[in-house]
């Protein structure tokens, strides 16, 4: 006998709990869309102040070794080179939402900060890109709003919306936040 798609998604989503995807409170919404979408998704990643970028694939039920190294690799902090590892669920997040609405392409303005470049950009003292756990996404401003409706529902953390300046921030502080900067 087969798996059965209920079988499935079952298994995916005991894999993602299982993986640490999303603390156990806040997995649930994350998982009820999980069971409507394929497990593996493309990935454009561009990080602005550098140029760099990454195109791959990028499984939400996995921990990607590789694709979360040169994520990090990537999305050092620009101005002194310093780097933590980057949150795989960040990228996980945009695996999930990805083309949906129209995003072929994830361009990174903010990841990793140090403590001096965080002073110097005048982020929060307790910012979560100081440790690892936050991107600012620029996006065209049609797709800003619905892309912070997306992120929001995954419930892993902090989204912030800045139509001002084009972007909106995503982090995976654990417990929702959402504000307009």
């Amino acid at each position: 006998m087969g798996i059965t798609r209920r079988g499935w998604a079952a298994g995916v989503a005991g894999g993602i709990v299982a993986a640490g995807l999303a603390p156990p409170a806040l997995a649930q919404p994350a998982l009820n869309r999980l069971r409507l979408r394929r497990s593996m998704s493309r990935l454009h990643v561009v990080f602005v102040p550098t140029g760099r970028e990454w195109r791959g694939f990028w499984d939400p039920a996995a921990r990607n070794e590789e694709a979360a190294e040169a994520l990090t690799s990537i999305c050092a902090d620009h101005r002194t080179g310093a780097r933590v590892p980057i949150d795989y669920r960040l990228w996980s997040g945009l695996a999930l939402i990805g083309g949906e609405p129209d995003v072929v392409r994830w361009e990174v303005v903010s990841a990793y900060r140090s403590y001096a470049s965080n002073l110097e950009v005048g982020g929060a003292l307790d910012s979560q890109h100081r440790r690892g756990r936050a991107l600012d996404l620029r996006l065209p401003a049609a797709l800003l709003e619905p892309v912070a409706e997306r992120l929001q529902s995954l419930r892993f953390g902090g989204v912030g919306r800045y139509p001002t300046h084009g972007f909106v921030h995503f982090d995976t502080r654990g417990t929702p936040a959402n504000w307009v900067g």
